[in-house]
């Protein structure tokens, strides 16, 4: 991907949350340890940290374009 995110992206409150969110934390925490190298991902990554009280089905798709990116 040429980017790892389009800004001004919206995440849906309506969407279905994540039954075993436990890997997406740990992809999300993975990731935010990549900032400290890679800083073209910060703004992404920290996006998505936004939502890790409630991850849906949108911020996985995120997170896998974010993965894709790298």
């Amino acid at each position: 991907m040429s980017t790892p995110f389009k800004a001004k992206t919206k995440t849906l409150a309506n969407d279905t949350l994540l039954k075993d969110p436990y890997s997406c934390y740990r992809l999300v925490g993975d990731l935010q340890y990549l900032t400290l190298t890679q800083s073209d991902i910060s703004y992404s990554v920290n996006f998505i940290s936004q939502f890790m009280h409630a991850l849906t089905t949108i911020d996985l798709k995120i997170v896998h374009c974010i993965l894709r990116y790298v």
